[in-house]
């Protein structure tokens, strides 16, 4: 949930970060597909694991590790 957040104010934040960070178009499509490449990579295991443990151990286990990371 908190990606998904992520993924759609990025998009609302995009003129903003450009004007406060001094980034043209390039640079800012350069951050922006970094961000969405491993945003995309990510759903390759992820699908697998939720495959394989179901979505309630994975959920649960991704919201361990994201809180874990943000302390």
């Amino acid at each position: 949930m908190v990606n998904y957040i992520d993924r759609v104010n990025f998009g609302v934040a995009t003129p903003t970060l450009m004007k406060e960070f001094g980034l043209g178009t390039a640079e800012m499509g350069i951050l922006m597909s970094a961000f969405f490449w491993s945003y995309t990579l990510m759903m390759l295991p992820s699908g697998y694991f939720l495959n394989k443990i179901g979505p309630k151990k994975v959920l649960g286990i991704a919201g361990l590790a994201w809180g874990s990371v943000t302390c």
